[in-house]
Order: structure tokens, then sequence, then C-alpha cells
């Protein structure tokens, strides 16, 4: 080989002379007994007739590879163990494969590769491309063999039309710098053994109509957080054609636990966005992997990263220490594609009754799942009596008003509430009258008493609704109607019965002298009395009032 330290520059940057061969400028890398193993490469051949580089057998570079001006199509296999930077003017054509690796210690077999130790990037502003025309992806197969702690740093969005093989190592990307593997028309296919993405990785997922998950190398997508290695695999049933998936794997989560999840999150979590072709994605199979992952733990979705995590309608199974997965897709319509997992909490499906009368005391049973052992429940903010606890029911009891609005259950893993709020009924408006005048009777006389406003009337005093008794006294009366609904009101009217009259000691008859006083006395019982006299001077054929209580002559 040439040596690490040197370097070989094809062309002046000046030259434009049409090249005598139609198969462009030939490195030959096979001189004789091996091959031939550059240290640096540089391409300054601007681009013309026939003026591109390349090579009949596997190039070897231990540095870098830089095209500053013109065309370098690599064969294949390529091994780079450095910088590949192609510039503005450059054009980088790779049908086959680059391995981002050091050629190993047999120099006749372009097999033989070792990991490379250097940091090493993929940077300019120049043309990747996997055809020399009509190109589809930015390069066709692509290796990663690296130890360095850095890795691969991509510094260009680059993506692939073949395969992605992970032997070992780190490859950094973002949101611009992104890692895509397939075409609008071509999965790709990606080979793992080591290493991880640090990033965001796209895949693109070609039309399927399956619906039994498939959790291996065809929906990995192999990220971590630079450190610890967790995976994701994303697998979407897309009839309807082509849909693209972006995977990326974080250490740390600032999302809170909501229905159904404890409120302690797993501090990794992932995204898994739909990209490109949202309108063919039917529904999405999740498995998430780490080994923080324990028995009984479930997976949560959020609409947003830092927001609310929720658990998610498909079941969960978990693996300890490995993987968490779902049981069936999550369909579409409920796919925001933010996940992590935790604990199970407690969640509220349904109650009854969903109305309560505003005026009484209401039992309230209410289900769902990881209920168990919860230490409150409220209703719009106010305590309920917890009566009954299991790990699907609760039964609790209101005070006497209760409230309009959500149930709140709280458990020692979390709070839940319920989606739908508990309403309250109208009162009935009760009324009550009798058919006496001015409410008023003589003693020994019927009364008819009536409710009105509700279905149902009770009154106290063992009166009976619409029926007639025969009130002994004066006194007030209650009804109770109930409507329909079974919530009840009251109303409250007064009987007033008068005591017959009955005259229990007659004036007595009393002689008496010219111009003496005579005193004439009457009792009598009865309610209300007042006392007329009256005085006769024709035997009784007629009467005048008299003054009651006073002197009278006549």
């Amino acid at each position: 080989g040439a040596g690490i330290n040197h370097t070989i520059q094809i062309g002046n940057g000046v030259s434009t002379d049409p090249g005598g061969n139609t198969s462009g400028y030939q490195f030959n890398t096979w001189p004789g007994t091996g091959y031939f193993i550059s240290g640096n490469l540089i391409i300054n051949a601007p681009i013309g007739i026939n003026r591109f580089v390349t090579g009949s057998y596997s190039i070897g570079i231990e540095r870098n590879l830089t095209v500053t001006n013109g065309e370098i199509r690599l064969p294949s296999p390529s091994k780079i163990a450095g910088d590949i930077t192609v510039n503005t003017n450059g054009v980088l054509t790779s049908t086959g494969t680059i391995e981002l690796s050091l050629w190993g210690s047999d120099l006749t077999n372009s097999s033989s590769s070792i990991a490379s130790t250097n940091a090493q990037t993929i940077s300019g502003s120049g043309i990747f491309r996997n055809l020399t025309s009509a190109s589809t992806a930015n390069l066709t197969n692509l290796t990663i063999n690296n130890s360095n702690a850095t890795g691969v740093t991509l510094n260009v969005p680059l993506s692939l039309s073949g395969t992605l093989t992970m032997t070992a190592g780190k490859i950094n990307t973002t949101a611009t710098n992104l890692l895509t593997l397939g075409t609008l028309t071509l999965a790709g296919t990606l080979t793992y053994t080591a290493g991880q993405i640090v990033g965001p990785f796209a895949r693109t997922f070609t039309a399927s109509s399956s619906t039994t998950a498939v959790y291996d190398a065809t929906t990995l997508f192999p990220v971590g957080d630079g450190t610890n290695y967790i995976p994701i695999h994303i697998d979407p049933v897309n009839g309807g054609g082509v849909v693209q998936m972006r995977g990326q794997a974080f250490n740390t989560n600032t999302g809170t636990g909501g229905t159904g999840v404890a409120s302690t999150l797993s501090t990794d979590r992932w995204e898994a966005l739909v990209t490109s072709g949202s309108l063919n994605l039917t529904s999405c199979f999740v498995g998430l992997n780490d080994a923080q992952i324990a028995a009984g733990n479930i997976i949560a979705q959020s609409a947003t990263a830092n927001g609310t995590y929720n658990i998610i309608s498909p079941t969960s199974t978990a693996v300890a220490g490995t993987s968490i997965r779902t049981a069936t897709a999550i369909s579409a319509a409920d796919y925001t594609g933010y996940f992590t997992y935790a604990a199970p909490g407690p969640r509220i499906t349904s109650f009854t009754p969903t109305t309560a009368c505003p005026n009484a005391a209401t039992t309230i049973t209410i289900t769902g799942t990881n209920l168990g052992s919860s230490t409150s429940v409220t209703l719009n903010g106010e305590a309920c009596t917890i009566t009954a606890n299991t790990a699907t029911s609760i039964t609790v009891t209101t005070d006497a008003t209760p409230q309009a609005g959500n149930i709140v259950v709280t458990t020692a893993a979390n709070s839940a509430t319920s989606t739908t709020a508990m309403t309250l009924f109208t009162l009935p408006t009760v009324t009550a009258a009798s058919n006496a005048a001015s409410n008023t009777v003589c003693s020994g006389t019927s009364v008819t008493l009536n409710g009105a406003g509700a279905t149902t009337y009770a009154w106290n005093n063992s009166v009976t609704n619409n029926t007639s008794f025969t009130p002994s006294n004066s006194s007030n009366y209650t009804v109770t109607g109930t409507d329909g609904n079974g919530c009840t009101n009251t109303a409250s009217i007064s009987i007033t019965v008068n005591q017959n009259v009955a005259i229990t000691t007659q004036p007595s008859n009393q002689v008496v002298l010219p111009g003496a006083n005579a005193t004439y006395t009457v009792a009598a019982t009865g309610t209300g009395l007042t006392y007329q006299w009256e005085e006769s001077t024709d035997n009784g054929s007629t009467w005048n009032p008299i003054t009651n209580v006073g002197v009278y002559s006549g």
C-alpha cells in the first residue's frame, strides 16, 4: 500500500481534456499479488467527456476520500477508514457497497475487513448517487464497522436503496442529516450485528396488508442514546401503498403519566413517526426494547414528546429485561407515534349512574382497571365515601348534595379521571293544595289534599294523595313528590280546623226593681267566638241587636 500518511490525487483541478476511454480513468488497485491501499485519495479532475474516475478492483482507503472536483464511481466493495467528503463540484457514484471500515490483514481478499478506529464523517455539498443516471437514492449499500467512541457522523442526509449493514459502531444523525433506508418503491434491507444509530433513522415500508406483527430485522430501528442500545420495532400495516416511518430513541422523558399509566414513566422514550404516506397507514405494531423493562409494564403513547402518556388500546406484552410489544396493532386513528413504558395505573372505563339527583346522596359504581387500593375518590372535587374496592370496581357514596363533574380515582400509582362527567337532574317543582276554601274547614268536615308537579306523592300524617280525610285539629301537611328520575322535592300546606260552636251556659231570667240593673252572662265553646245580644219587645216576634258587654237600658 501507499501508506496511511500518503496522499494520491487524481487530476490537477484545471484540465478538462476529454478522456480517451469511455470507461473513464481507471484506478488500478491490483498491481500484482495484492490490493493497493491508499492513505488519502483526492479526486480533482473536473467533469468532462469520459473524465470520471473508477476502478476495476475494490478500493481501500486508510484515511480520507475527498472529491474536490469531478466524479468517482466507486467499485464494490470500497473500504474507507476515514472521512468521505464530496464538495460542491464533486460527484460520488456508488452502485455497490461502501464499507466504512479498514482493510484487514489479507490484502488479497476484498472481504477482509476490520473496524476503523477513526471518528468518521460523511460530508459535503456535492452529489451522492446510487446510479449514474436517474438515481433513486444517495448510495446503494453501506456497511458500518467502526470501533471509535464517536463513530460515524452524517453531515449530509443519506438515503440507501439497497442494504444497510451494521457490523459495529455508531451512526450519528440529525433530523436534517437523516439516514433513510429504502426508496419510494424499495424497502431496503437491514443487516444488524451490533452498533446503534444515535439520532433519527427512517425506513420505507412498501404496501403490505399483513395483520400479524413482525419483530425482526425487517421492522428494526437500531437506535440508541449513544451509550445504551434501545431499539424499537415499527411494523406498519399499509395496504394502500408505501409508508415511511422515522424512529429515534431518547434517554430523557419530561412527559407525564396519564390514563391507565403510573405517574412514574421510564426515562427512555421513543419517537416512531409517520413521515410520508400517512393516508396509506391502516394500523401499526410497535415493540420497545430496553433492559429496564419489568414484567407487567405497559406501552404508553402521547401526542407530543413532552405530553401526557396514556395507555394504548391494544394490550401490551412485556418480557422483563427485554421487550414490550403491542398484542395487536394500534389503529391509524389512534396512532400518534410518541412512546414510552411504565407500570400500569388506574383507568376508569365507565361509571353508573351517570346522572344524579342534586339533593340526595348517590351510590356510584365505577368500573375500570388497576383500581385496587384506591386512596380517594372525588366527584367534581368533593370527597366520596368508598364502600367497596377491587381491582376492577369501586363503589362510593356521595354526600347529600352531589355535584356535576368528573370522577377522579387516586391510587398509589397515579390518578385517573373519567372521560365523561356526572350530570344532575332538575328537581321536580312540587306544589300542595286542598279543596277547602282558604284551606279552612269546620270540625267534622272532610278535606282532600293534592300534590302536583311530580309522578308520585307521599304525605305525612297518614294522608293519602287525592283522598278525603277528616282532620281533628289544625295542622301542617307536607307532601314529598317523586318524579320519573327518582328525584324528590317537597311542598307544605296548613289546614285550619274551626271547632263547632256550643253554648255551655245559658243566661238565666232575672227579676229586679225598676231602675235597678240586671246582668246576663253566657258561656260557649268553639273557634273564633264572638257574641251578639239581641232584645225582643214583642214576645220574640222580632229581635234587635244590642251591644255586648256594657250597660243597656230600654
